[in-house]
């Protein structure tokens, strides 16, 4: 094949005279100095970048002799024009990378508190030495508490750690964790509820302590810390015919300053070396002064309304496990009565929320179902369809029909 004496396009100037073009002009300082778009990677400068080694790589571009115009031949305005015509190609093979954060329910606006019957019931049907073997597991160390009435069904035991697992590596994107779930027991009623997440960093147990609770179509769950709480609630009363939480609340403090109490409180008293009797009075003093009434409004058979009153405290106060279930329970055995009524029933495990375990309502009152996005379980427990037949309907509404000699024994 014969080429042509002539060149289709003029020879590229020498590097030294080359004319830099005008975009590469424009924006290659913007370039320069412009952030890494990897992490990890090295921001480029004048110092690490060969500019005639990049201007020789645009000019061999340029100087191309198939049929395709140079790359100086049409403008940037053009360009962009011929782009939009093809359209901007996606790689179906991959993925936008997402936060793995999102598919959680967000933390609400207001705490939601979850109350338990006593400061150390997390820990409960775990056997003491395999509690204070968590205290030396390396790391940081935290409590998942999984929801739903499943986590004291002992065979479903194995199904939850693994889901819990895998959520806690989810959101701290660690290859380090350890998890520990405890022997179940022989019935609900002594299965542990509670599973230990442990070689933490301090950054990855913030993270899980923020949201406390941590909510996905697969798996929820709340996260503490190993130091026992002592529970804001104390007890509650029912039976009273008033939906009024103040007169409830006047009527509980009366009751608290009564003579009954005092006597029992200045026994207490007694019982402690004289150096601590101010102390303890200013205890006892604070916990009536933080005293909250919350009224629940349950029912009765019928749809009738039977409210529910909450007794609550601000328990950090209370300075010792001991003392604080010796007065909830001093509290919770005295008589309640508002003016004109009989005394109310008292009750410290009254219900039991099968949703988040609080001690402090049941589960149709249960308050996070009614979290926007929320992912958990839901107020009622998924059954067995039931069969709402005409047919199924009148077996029980319409009685059989006997002839003279059937028997009455089906």
């Amino acid at each position: 094949m014969t080429l042509p004496s002539t060149p289709i396009f003029d020879p590229p100037p020498p590097p030294s005279q080359a004319a830099t073009p005008s975009f590469l002009n424009e924006n290659l300082q913007a370039y320069i100095t412009s952030p890494s778009p990897r992490p990890g990677t090295n921001t480029p400068t004048f110092n690490n970048i060969n500019l005639e080694a990049l201007l020789d790589n645009t000019n061999a571009d340029m100087s191309t002799t198939s049929d395709q115009e140079p790359a100086n031949a049409s403008s940037l305005r053009e360009r962009l024009l011929a782009a939009r015509e093809r359209g901007n190609k996606v790689n179906a093979n991959t993925n936008a990378t997402k936060d793995p954060i999102e598919k959680y329910t967000k933390q609400p606006a207001k705490k939601i508190e979850i109350h338990y019957s006593h400061p150390t019931a997390a820990f409960d049907n775990i056997d003491i030495d395999q509690v204070c073997s968590w205290e030396s597991r390396p790391g940081g160390k935290l409590l998942a508490h999984p929801f739903g009435h499943e986590v004291r069904t002992p065979e479903l035991q194995s199904e939850i750690k693994r889901k819990v697992f895998a959520a806690i590596v989810e959101i701290t994107q660690s290859n380090h964790i350890g998890f520990y779930a405890p022997k179940p027991g022989a019935s609900p009623r002594e299965t542990p509820t509670v599973f230990l997440i442990y070689n933490l960093t301090e950054m990855q147990r913030q993270i899980l302590l923020n949201r406390e609770v941590w909510s996905s179509k697969t798996i929820t769950f709340r996260v503490t810390t190993m130091e026992p709480v002592r529970p804001d609630y104390l007890f509650s009363i029912s039976g009273f015919t008033t939906k009024s939480e103040d007169e409830v609340k006047d009527t509980v403090r009366h009751t608290w300053s009564g003579q009954t109490p005092q006597n029992f409180l200045t026994t207490l008293c007694q019982t402690l070396p004289e150096a601590l009797h101010c102390k303890v009075n200013a205890i006892l003093q604070n916990i009536t002064n933080s005293l909250r009434v919350k009224m629940l409004d349950t029912k009765d058979p019928g749809d009738a309304s039977a409210p529910t009153f909450n007794i609550y405290v601000q328990a950090n106060i209370i300075p010792d496990d001991s003392l604080w279930c010796l007065l909830r329970n001093h509290y919770a055995s005295q008589e309640y009565a508002l003016p004109f009524q009989q005394p109310g029933f008292t009750s410290t495990d009254l219900f039991h929320c099968t949703i988040c375990h609080s001690i402090d309502h049941p589960r149709g009152l249960c308050t996070f179902p009614a979290i926007e996005g929320w992912n958990g379980p839901a107020w009622r427990i998924p059954g067995p369809k039931r069969d709402i037949s005409d047919k199924a309907r009148n077996k029980f509404l319409r009685p059989k029909r006997l002839n003279w000699g059937d028997s009455l024994v089906d």
